[in-house]
């Protein structure tokens, strides 16, 4: 069969790009064709995929991707026809979109005025191609988490049988090797930290979105004996800009690593003691299931789509929506004075999950089409 990817920016490290590669890796690995058509693509590039750059013009990031998705569209009406089209950003013309985000028109209008939606051209134009997505009755859409259904429904009015569930799809890479131990060891060493001491992390590209920033009022609200030897690992391609100065004015510029992307964040997590993820919006979060796979404990909150693995581990570790600086605290104190305990738990745990077969399921339904 031949299939066509259309992603609008392709780099490493980011959730929805993997998410993408491994489908299109899982597709060749059965003895499929696939064509990737991006705007940017940045990294390797994979075997066996053919990558086809499509212009995108425009001066905004709008007006870019619209353009994108008409020389997508443009594309597919000169080629002879793919047997699968699979979109992974808000560009009709589909057999399936994955939708690796949230509604727009569900939580846009929740935090915006209706005014603000009409006029602004950012808004008014991902509505626009949101729509446009959600008005093909054949598309089918790939969702993650329940909340995801829900919300293209409530706005939408779309029938079940237009959505598809996928499990988990976390890299096998994060399956811990049987010398983890050696690993974890090896890693602290490299880095810097000590037996005794407690190493955090947060992983995610976008600092703000992510909530770095929350993660570092917590660490620097700990009891002087647990902040003074607490070290904190930020990976991510992003600037440490307000986490930056925050780091400085708490006085933990000592203690706050910012890695920029790594490609071996699975030795960071064997390496680390607790992940916190207290992301203002995270409609899934890989890392969450990456991190107890891994042995790690994650504190992360509802707003997460993955929230409910965490809150298996320990109710405890998981804070409600409505965010408060207060609760992140207390949950993050619970978590560093019960930390063998929650390795223990989160060990056991991650050892009988099944997180690894969103490519292979999405493929299956790709083939079926």
């Amino acid at each position: 069969m031949r299939f066509a990817f259309a992603l609008y920016r392709y780099f490493p490290h980011g959730g929805l790009q993997c998410d993408m590669l491994r489908m299109a890796q899982e597709a060749v690995s059965r003895g499929h064709a696939v064509d990737i058509f991006c705007h940017q693509w940045r990294g390797s590039v994979p075997e066996k995929m053919n990558i086809v750059p499509l212009p995108a013009g425009g001066l905004t990031n709008q007006g870019k991707m619209a353009s994108f998705g008409e020389s997508f569209r443009s594309v597919l009406a000169v080629r002879p026809p793919y047997d699968t089209v699979v979109t992974f950003n808000r560009i009709p013309g589909g057999d399936f979109y994955f939708a690796a985000d949230n509604c727009l028109a569900v939580e846009w209008r929740e935090k915006h005025s209706a005014l603000q939606l009409k006029l602004n051209p950012r808004y008014r134009k991902f509505l626009e191609m949101e729509a446009q997505v959600m008005a093909q009755e054949k598309c089918r859409i790939f969702y993650i988490v329940d909340r995801q259904k829900e919300q293209y429904q409530q706005a939408y009015g779309l029938a079940d049988d237009r959505f598809i569930y996928l499990p988990p799809g976390m890299n096998n890479a994060y399956l811990p090797p049987e010398n983890a131990a050696e690993i974890r060891q090896k890693m602290r060493r490299e880095l810097n930290v000590a037996d005794d001491e407690i190493m955090l992390i947060q992983v995610g590209s976008d600092f703000f979105r992510k909530g770095n920033d929350r993660t570092l009022r917590t660490v620097a609200s700990l009891p002087d004996n647990l902040r003074k030897k607490s070290k904190i690992f930020m990976i991510g391609s992003c600037k440490p800009g307000v986490c930056g100065k925050i780091a400085a004015k708490s006085g933990l510029s000592q203690q706050v690593f910012f890695t920029g992307g790594r490609d071996d964040v699975p030795a960071f997590l064997l390496a680390a003691d607790l992940m916190i993820h207290p992301a203002r919006s995270e409609s899934a979060g890989n890392v969450i299931i990456e991190s107890i796979v891994s042995g790690l404990p994650v504190v992360t909150s509802r707003v997460c789509g993955f929230w409910k693995y965490p809150a298996e581990v320990d109710p405890a570790l998981v804070i409600g929506e409505n965010f408060e600086q207060a609760k992140l605290d207390a949950a993050v104190l619970y978590a560093l004075n019960n930390l063998d305990v929650l390795k223990s738990k989160t060990i056991a745990y991650g050892a009988k999950a099944d997180f690894c077969r969103r490519a292979q399921v999405a493929v299956d339904y790709m083939e079926k089409k």
